[in-house]
């Protein structure tokens, strides 16, 4: 009498992806936020915009892997890092491959609103804040006895009108995003 057996192991597919893209300012690591339902997933670099440094993954088979060494390419453009994530459960089932972009901004230009004014009597008035040399800016009115017109809220020096009597706080938002 003779005998043998036969495995047969059928792989549920492969699922999951690489998450929601990312976007930074002034950071040099990350984490990354793949969803493995099934199968065994493996981080990869795909590319880097202009000049911007090389990153490292920090361990390429985990889902939620930090990655180091980001940055802003060197004219102070953003830099889009792009990573793929690869899923495969057995050997006949198909593979995916999804992609995160993560966009590194530099820091923008520190937000000075300028000095406190005192006037007398004056329905307008000139916002005085650090123009912005990276990014952008944005005036905020945060309480007053009124509600007074922000000329142009994307200019450092916008006049304020409308004013009466009363204390007025202004800020000054600066972002890269």
């Amino acid at each position: 009498r003779n005998e043998d057996q036969v495995r047969i192991t059928n792989y549920e597919p492969a699922a999951g992806n690489a998450g929601a893209d990312i976007t930074v300012a002034c950071k040099s690591s990350v984490f990354l936020d793949a969803l493995l339902e099934t199968g065994n997933g493996l981080w990869s670099f795909v590319s880097v915009s202009g000049d911007a440094p090389v990153p490292t993954i920090v361990s390429p088979i985990l889902p939620n892997t930090e990655i180091n060494g980001l940055g802003s390419q060197s004219s102070g453009d953003p830099a889009v890092y792009q990573f793929q994530y690869t899923i495969s459960n057995g050997p006949d089932c198909d593979t995916i491959r999804d992609v995160v972009a993560v966009t590194v901004y530099e820091a923008p230009t520190e937000a000075f609103a300028g000095n406190d004014a005192a006037l007398c009597s004056q329905s307008i008035y000139t916002l005085d804040a650090t123009p912005t040399t990276v990014g952008s800016g944005k005036w905020i009115k945060v309480n007053g006895p009124n509600i007074p017109v922000i000329v142009d809220s994307s200019a450092y020096n916008s006049p304020v009108s409308g004013l009466i009597a009363g204390t007025y706080v202004f800020y000054w938002e600066t972002t890269t995003e």
